[in-house]
C-alpha cells in the first residue's frame, strides 16, 4: 500500500511542496475511481501513522490495482 501510493503520487507531480492530497485533488475529476483513490489515500495515512494498523494482502492488491487504474485514465 505504501509503495503503491508513493509511486502513484510521484507520477502525478514531482513538486515536493505539494502534498499528496493536493496532487490528488488536481486530478480527481479526471479519474473514474476518485472515491477509491481517496479511500486508499486515507488507508495509506493510517498505515503510515498508526502503530497497530493491519492490512490484508487482498486490500493491498486492490489499492495497487486502483492506483494503476487511475494512472491509466490520465494517459
Amino acid at each position: 500500500l505504501l509503495n503503491s501510493h508513493k509511486f502513484f503520487v510521484a507520477a502525478l507531480s514531482s513538486d515536493a511542496k505539494i502534498t499528496a492530497a493536493e496532487k490528488i485533488k488536481k486530478i480527481a475529476d479526471q479519474i473514474p475511481n476518485e472515491k477509491k483513490i481517496w479511500y486508499f489515500h486515507r488507508l495509506r495515512n493510517q498505515a503510515a501513522h498508526e502503530v497497530e494498523f493491519g492490512l490484508t494482502k487482498a486490500k493491498a492488491q486492490e489499492a495497487r490495482e486502483q492506483f494503476i487504474r487511475a494512472l491509466r485514465a490520465l494517459m
